[in-house]
């Protein structure tokens, strides 16, 4: 006899709606002996092995999300309906990234506030059990609280928030593989504390707590910190040593201009450009200007020479610019105390004009060794030194930028 068609209806309705629920329990059967600590028990892995139970319900326009998304809970049943494994926003670049990290759920989460003497940090674990203490500010003392960490939750993931991406103390915990670092910008979790502390205290226990509460409930927002190869990392390290070089002579510089300006203003007209051979040269022979009204009109001239400042016209201006020339102060105190300051600015300068190139030298040398130093070489406007940083800024680690939109 022919069912009715109300009948026909409600009984698709049902199919369809248990559909995901029975092949929810059918991969729980078969992934109640799997190790779901075992890294290598990939989604695609489980997905390939059972594929044949799952198949679409009744009605279904099958496009393959419900089953990635079965996989993901069925290789760790623990975890809770709101924690979002994967992210489904093609536009959500960010919690791409971090998803990838790990399809396993953390077994804790760590705040770590780093210090200058001791470090404070706040723990919370899959069982309920929290924690909060403090560091000392020793390398043993770290390295002996991670081996703890790790002999107690046997070696699986566990997040952790600190305030830094890099550093003696990102370096050290880099070590331990089962940490995903999350590194905070200092101006989120600012922020943060701002909406729950109105009055803005802070502590060393408290801001771990709120780093704590970042990487617990907001991990899918966050990218957490990718190990670079090799390679890039020492190139990394060269081209940080680099800039704080450079920027640590520009202070200098500066530091010699606001010298020479309190009592001996006319050098810097004399010498021109003070990161010069001819400058730290001059500066050394007359590091004032009566020593240099002393001094005769030839010798002067010769000095130039010597230089590779040979023009007729420029040399005679500059022998009646130094004839010419008043001394801002006469007072012996002040001159010999200023070239006491001069003379420990320009041993400084020496230095940096000393190590500055060999360090460049290691950074060509890293860079022409790096596999994909050709993609960033002859980009137009990238100079020896802008197309090394290019590299490091970039890194290997296509993953990172799927999309021109996430650069």
């Amino acid at each position: 006899m022919e069912e009715p068609l109300e009948k026909l209806a409600t009984t698709a309705g049902e199919q369809r709606r248990r559909a995901p629920v029975a092949r929810l329990a059918k991969l729980r059967e078969f992934g109640s002996g799997f190790d779901t600590n075992n890294k290598y028990n990939s989604p695609d892995e489980l997905r390939t092995r059972f594929r044949s139970e799952l198949e679409p319900g009744l009605g279904y326009a099958h496009s393959g999300a419900d089953d990635q998304r079965l996989v993901y809970t069925a290789c760790d049943p623990r975890l809770q309906p709101n924690e979002r494994i994967m992210s489904t926003n093609s536009h959500s670049n960010i919690e791409t990234a971090a998803a990838d990290t790990t399809l396993v759920s953390p077994q804790a989460w760590i705040g770590l506030d780093w210090g200058h003497r001791t470090h404070a940090f706040a723990l919370h674990d899959l069982t309920g059990f929290a924690e909060v203490g403090t560091i000392k500010h020793s390398p043993e003392s770290l390295h002996h609280w991670l081996r703890e960490l790790a002999q107690r939750y046997g070696g699986r993931p566990v997040a952790l928030a600190i305030e830094a991406n890099r550093g003696a103390v990102v370096d050290g915990l880099r070590q331990y593989p089962w940490l995903i670092i999350y590194p905070i910008n200092p101006v989120t979790s600012a922020r943060y504390r701002r909406a729950f502390t109105p009055s803005c205290a802070k502590d060393d226990i408290p801001d771990a707590r709120v780093l704590l509460d970042l990487v617990r409930h907001h991990a899918h927002k966050l990218r957490p910190l990718q190990t670079q190869d090799e390679q890039t990392q020492k190139l990394a390290r060269l081209v940080v040593a680099r800039r704080d070089m450079v920027d640590r002579r520009t202070q200098l510089l500066n530091q010699l201009t606001s010298l020479l300006k309190s009592y001996f203003p006319q050098a810097l007209e004399l010498i021109g450009e003070l990161n010069s051979t001819l400058a730290i040269d001059f500066l050394t022979r007359w590091p004032d200007l009566i020593s240099l009204k002393a001094s005769p009109a030839s010798a002067i001239k010769r000095f130039y020479c010597a230089h590779n400042l040979r023009r007729p016209e420029l040399l005679t201006t500059r022998v009646k610019q130094i004839q010419e020339a008043v001394a801002l102060s006469t007072d012996d105190s002040l001159i010999d105390i200023a070239g006491l300051q001069l003379r420990l600015l320009l041993d400084q300068l020496r230095a940096f004009r000393k190590h500055l190139p060999i360090v460049e030298a290691e950074i060509k040398t890293a860079f022409a060794a790096h596999p994909e130093a050709h993609l960033f070489r002859d980009l137009p406007g990238a100079g020896a030194q802008l197309a090394p940083r290019l590299c490091v800024a970039f890194g290997t680690l296509r993953h990172l930028y799927p999309d021109p939109a996430s650069l």
